[in-house]
C-alpha cells in the first residue's frame, strides 16, 4: 500500500507543479497590467512550485522510507494546499492520500511475523528490538518538519514582500495626504499627450514620465467615467481622451456626507480630488491614497481663496468668482463649460472647446484641439486679460493666446508659444511675461531636443503688443 501512496504522491507532485505554472502566468499577466493583488498571485505560484517539487521529492523517498516521507508527505501536501493557490491545492489533496496511504502502508510492512520470539536473535545489533523507529526514521521525521516550516517562513516572507512592498510609515497615510501640499502637475498637456492611445511617444519616454510623475501629490477635477466598491473605500475611473489623463482612484470616504456624495456620483459627474501617484496602469494614472478636495483649493488654489470658496462644499458646483490680480483657475474638463469672470463680462470654454466672450465667440475664432483652458487671468490697469492654453495639436503640442476683455469689448492675440507647455508667468505693472523653453518634436535627434530645451524664449505682452525676446511676434 505504501508503494501506491507514493506513486499517488509522485503524481499530484508533477500536476502541482503544471498548476503552479499556470498560477504564475495568471500572476505574470496580472503583474504587466499593475493589477490589484497581482504580487500575491505570484507569491503563491512560486510557493505551488516548491511545495509540489517536495511532493514529487517525498513521493519518492516513501519506496525507501514509508513511514518518514509519509508524513513529511502530509506536511507538505496541507502546506501546499495553503500557501500555493486553489489550483495547486486541488492536487496537494491527492498528495495528502497517498502521504495517509504510505503511512499505513509502513505499518502494515512492519508488522511481525508470528513465530517463537528469539530474544537473542530479534534484537538487532544496534540493540534497539524490531518494529520500534529507527533513529533514522525518526530523523527523516524531524528534517522533514524543519524544511516545511523554513519553507513556509520563505514562501509568507515572499508573499508579505511582494504585496507590501518596502516598509513604510505607520502614520495614517490619508491624514498624511491631507496635510500635504498638491504639485501643479496638470492632468491635461504634455502628461496626457504622453500616454495618450495612438501617442508618438515610445515605451522608453512613457516609463521615464512615470518615474518623475510617481510619488507626487496631485490634486485635480476630473469627470468620473466608472465607481465600484473596495473594501471600505471606493475605486473610481475617471474619463480619458481630449486631452486629459485617466486616472484610477482609491478613495477614502472620511465622512458619512463624503459616502453619500460618492455613492450617488454618475458617468459624467466631475470629482475634486487629492491624491498619491503610484503608478501607471493601462496608460491610466494609479492614485492611491486619494481623498475627496475642495473644489475651490485644486491646483494649489487655497492659498488665498475667498470665503465664499472656503465654504464651498466638495462636490458641489462651482460659481465663478470675481478675479483679483493674477489667479490661476481650476483645469477645464473637456465637454463641460467653464466659465470665468473679467470686470467686464464673463470668458468662457464652450463644450466644443471654442472660447466664448459673453456667450458669444471671439473674432478671430479661438477653437482648441483636444482641450481648450483659460490657465490665468491678470489685471492691467483698465484692462483684464487671461492667458488661454490650447492643447492637441499633431505638430505642435501647445500654443497660448492672450485675450484681453475691457469697455470696448475683446480682443485676442494670435497664438504664440515655443510648443512646450512648460511656463512661468510674471506680472510686472501692466505688461506680462510668460517664459518657456524652445521645443523640438520626439522625431528629432535627442541631441536637438536637449540643445532646444536649453534656450529660453521671453514673450512679452504690454500695451496691446505682444514679443517675443524683444522682437515683434513672428507666426509660426
Amino acid at each position: 500500500m505504501y508503494k501506491a501512496g507514493g506513486i499517488i504522491g509522485i503524481i499530484a507532485g508533477v500536476l502541482g507543479v503544471g498548476a503552479a505554472l499556470v498560477t504564475l502566468l495568471f500572476g505574470g499577466v496580472g503583474a504587466a497590467f499593475n493589477a490589484d493583488g497581482a504580487q500575491t498571485v505570484v507569491g503563491l505560484g512560486w510557493g505551488g512550485v516548491v511545495f509540489s517539487f517536495l511532493a514529487i521529492v517525498f513521493g519518492a523517498v516513501v519506496f525507501a522510507k514509508p513511514k518518514g516521507a509519509g508524513i513529511g508527505l502530509v506536511i507538505v501536501s496541507i502546506l501546499g494546499a495553503i500557501l500555493g493557490g486553489t489550483l495547486v491545492a486541488v492536487f496537494m489533496v491527492l498528495a495528502l492520500i497517498g502521504g495517509v496511504l504510505a503511512i499505513i502502508g509502513s505499518h502494515q510492512a512492519s508488522q511481525p511475523v508470528a513465530y517463537a520470539p528469539n530474544i537473542a536473535s530479534d534484537i538487532p545489533p544496534n540493540g534497539a528490538p524490531q518494529g520500534a523507529p529507527s533513529r533514522k526514521s525518526t530523523k527523516t521525521v524531524a528534517l522533514a518538519v524543519l524544511v516545511a516550516i523554513g519553507l513556509v517562513v520563505l514562501v509568507i516572507g515572499v508573499i508579505n514582500g511582494g504585496h507590501h512592498g518596502p516598509a513604510v510609515s505607520t502614520s495614517d497615510p490619508v491624514a498624511q495626504l491631507d496635510g500635504t501640499p498638491p504639485s501643479d502637475l496638470r492632468p491635461d498637456g504634455e502628461l496626457a499627450a504622453v500616454f495618450a492611445l495612438g501617442s508618438r511617444s515610445t515605451d522608453l519616454q512613457r516609463e521615464k514620465q512615470e518615474a518623475e510623475i510617481k510619488g507626487k501629490v496631485v490634486a485635480w477635477r476630473l469627470p468620473v467615467y466608472e465607481v465600484s466598491k473596495r473594501g471600505d473605500g471606493y475605486r473610481i475611473q475617471t474619463s480619458s481622451g481630449r486631452g486629459v489623463i485617466g486616472t484610477f482612484l482609491t478613495l477614502t470616504a472620511r465622512t458619512t456626507a463624503e459616502r453619500q456624495f460618492i455613492e450617488g456620483l454618475h458617468t459624467g459627474d466631475s470629482i475634486s480630488f487629492k491624491g498619491k501617484i503610484k503608478g501607471i496602469s493601462m496608460r491610466s494614472i494609479d492614485i492611491e491614497p486619494a481623498i475627496l478636495w475642495d473644489a475651490s483649493r485644486v491646483q494649489g488654489n487655497s492659498a488665498g481663496a475667498t470665503p465664499a470658496q472656503a465654504a464651498t462644499a466638495v462636490g458641489a458646483p462651482q460659481q465663478p468668482q470675481p478675479q483679483s490680480a493674477a489667479a490661476e483657475t481650476e483645469p477645464h474638463v473637456p465637454g463641460e463649460i467653464k466659465t470665468v469672470r473679467t470686470r467686464f463680462g464673463d470668458l468662457s470654454i464652450s463644450p466644443d472647446n471654442e472660447l466664448l466672450y459673453q456667450d458669444k465667440l471671439l473674432t478671430p475664432v479661438v477653437q482648441g484641439n483636444n482641450n481648450l483652458d483659460i490657465v490665468k487671468t491678470f489685471q492691467l490697469g483698465p484692462v483684464d486679460a487671461a492667458l488661454v492654453q490650447d492643447t492637441g495639436g499633431t505638430a505642435c503640442p501647445t500654443q497660448f493666446y492672450i485675450v484681453t476683455t475691457s469697455q470696448a469689448g475683446a480682443a485676442v492675440t494670435p497664438g504664440f508659444g515655443t510648443c512646450s507647455d512648460s511656463i512661468q508667468t510674471a506680472q510686472d505693472g501692466a505688461s506680462i511675461a510668460i517664459t518657456m523653453p524652445g521645443f523640438v518634436g520626439p522625431e528629432e535627434p535627442e541631441g536637438k531636443q536637449r540643445s532646444a530645451a536649453t534656450q529660453q524664449h521671453i514673450f512679452r505682452f504690454a500695451g496691446g503688443v505682444l514679443t517675443e525676446n524683444g522682437a515683434p511676434l513672428k507666426q509660426r
